[in-house]
């Protein structure tokens, strides 16, 4: 057995109270009379969790080092088959400025790829009005159907939305009817979605075609905010998930099992998970999601992405079945100058092919306060076909989102590609925000560049910004 993180693994010593509430899975009870928990939640999202075992930040900065390769350098597309393809976090309730709020540099990012998957994080459901501001239900979501109608295409009625998640914890924040409701109007989009299912005759996972290729999408979650509610829907609910599992054992891999063998038979090419799991305001997935992720990667998804942290964490490429011995993937090693014994091979399904675990890709649509929860990255990649018809996937790209507060922006709330937020003359990200564009700078960092490990102790630093504009200008997107 291999002994390396995540097979072993290190513990954080002394960490303050606050920094180990989890309270995923939990019954009422976790937090009922008990004010000092309910303290500890909101320190956790205010302050966030920074820090992971230098164990678990080793083996990070080696995956940035592998991200960082296959984003810096574009491989050729001459393939005749190819194929776009973007992942968006948690789309949730934006509170006001509903018909204004999405920057069209934004949308157009959106439209230039052939496919778009998201996690819808609230119901939508018109017979309710939507959650507006901070009251006693605001935790219990409910949004305006322009959170959707906004991405509608500029010369099409057809929505940017190719399919979404809706298993996630707050799937049922309006009862079953609310989520019936949400159901109809994702039907009405004609925006396919996994997560829920009202009958049993409906598939499991969704199957969307584009240039040649056949996707195959599922999503899943790791329970209700409410332990004790009982939904007379099918809900893909993952047993074992959460509360925060100790051992790989204790989760139940049948239903991942079932959707990638309805995707076999479906023929599919290329196989996507969202999946809503970890802990909230981490900067890093424990040691037991890594194992899982690559136990799900092993059995047969190429893109495993992750919701429900709220902020972003690391992405990982792994290599299954000796991919790391093909010329591809020899390359890669090679420009990432990442040695064949750094990495973890997996054995699984399939022949030799590399997946991609994007383990938090943090809100995309959101009314949270706090500078890390603002801030999000719609992660690409292309499909190809090679000269033996085998389908490979290359030109990762990451672009940084940002949702702009209406008190920062005229009383308008914004959701804007970073480097367009950047690129006005006058911005508050820069001038009178110090601790944003720390944030913003270390977020950079935290995807894309090693880190040292005095850093998890030292937080954020000016120099990150820096190094962030000159990406930007390197990438000539800023002068």
């Amino acid at each position: 057995m291999d002994t390396r993180f995540p097979h072993t693994f290190l513990s954080e010593d002394e960490l303050p109270a606050w920094m180990l509430l989890r309270p995923e899975g939990r019954d009422l009870s976790y937090t009922a009379g008990k004010p000092w928990r309910v303290a500890y939640y909101l320190r956790k999202y205010r302050k966030k969790k920074y820090s992971t075992p230098l164990d678990s930040l080793a083996h990070f900065n080696t995956q940035r080092s592998l991200v960082a390769a296959l984003t810096e350098s574009a491989a050729s597309s001459a393939q005749a088959e190819k194929l776009k393809l973007s992942c968006v976090g948690d789309l949730m309730w934006v509170r006001t400025n509903w018909h204004h709020f999405l920057h069209p540099g934004l949308k157009a990012y959106l439209e230039s790829s052939d496919l778009v998957f998201g996690n819808l994080e609230t119901p939508i459901d018109r017979t309710s009005p939507p959650v507006e501001w901070y009251k006693v239900d605001a935790f219990t979501f409910n949004s305006h159907p322009q959170l959707l109608q906004a991405f509608t295409r500029e010369n099409s009625s057809s929505n940017i939305f190719s399919a979404l998640s809706f298993a996630n914890n707050h799937t049922f924040d309006r009862g079953d009817e609310g989520a019936r409701r949400t159901l109809d109007f994702l039907e009405e989009l004609n925006v396919p979605q996994s997560g829920l299912r009202i009958s049993d005759q409906k598939s499991p996972i969704e199957i969307i075609e584009r240039n040649g290729f056949r996707i195959g999408f599922y999503g899943c979650c790791y329970g209700y905010n409410n332990p004790s509610y009982r939904s007379s829907f099918l809900f893909h609910q993952i047993k074992g998930l959460a509360p925060h599992p100790n051992l790989l054992t204790a989760i139940d891999l049948a239903p991942f099992a079932e959707a990638l063998q309805e995707m076999d038979r479906q023929q599919v090419d290329f196989r996507i998970l969202y999946i809503h799991w970890g802990h909230e305001f981490e900067l890093y997935p424990t040691a037991h999601q890594v194992q899982l992720g690559h136990k799900l990667a092993a059995l047969g998804f190429d893109l495993i992405a992750g919701s429900h942290p709220h902020v972003l964490q690391p992405s990982e490429v792994c290599f299954v079945n000796g991919y790391e011995q093909t010329e591809r993937g020899k390359a890669l090693l090679r420009q990432a100058r990442v040695a064949p014994e750094e990495i973890l091979p997996l054995q699984g399904t399939g022949g030799p092919r590399k997946s991609i675990i994007h383990y938090s890709l943090g809100n995309f649509s959101t009314a949270m306060l706090f500078w890390e929860t603002k801030f999000g990255a719609i992660q690409s990649l292309e499909l190809f076909r090679d000269q033996d018809g085998k389908v490979d996937w290359h030109n990762l790209s990451i672009e940084f989102i940002y949702n702009l507060l209406s008190i920062h922006n005229d009383g308008r709330k914004e959701l804007i590609l970073l480097k367009d937020y950047l690129s006005k003359e006058e911005n508050r990200l820069m001038k009178d925000f110090p601790r944003n564009r720390k944030v913003a700078g270390f977020l950079f960092r935290h995807l894309l560049t090693r880190i040292p490990p005095e850093r998890l102790t030292h937080g954020v630093l000016e120099e990150d910004f820096h190094d962030l504009l000159s990406w930007y200008r390197t990438r000539g997107e800023l002068k």
